[in-house]
């Protein structure tokens, strides 16, 4: 059985499970504040991402990570590694 997974083949970040969650919540009047790309920022070091994965990676997807509320005009601010304070929209 394959799990399903958040990254296509090329180990980019791939927004669908995030939009899902954002279109339903929305869909049953639900909103949603803060949202996080990664809560451990030792989670390469557990092996939850794909090997290899480096800064310039995290970059990539952050960006699309941050743009995935925009689809959906959902507006919510995003936090995590880095992110100490709430972010202007």
């Amino acid at each position: 059985m394959q799990l399903a997974t958040a990254r296509d083949a090329q180990g980019v970040w791939q927004t669908h499970q995030a939009q899902r969650l954002l279109e339903l919540t929305e869909s049953h009047g639900g909103r949603i504040a803060f949202a996080e790309y990664i809560n451990e920022p030792i989670a390469a070091s557990m092996g939850r991402l794909p090997k290899g994965y480096a800064t310039a990676d995290y970059t990539r997807d952050l960006e699309i990570f941050s743009k995935v509320g925009a689809r959906t005009h959902t507006q919510y601010d995003y936090c995590g590694p880095g992110r100490g304070r709430r972010q202007p929209r």
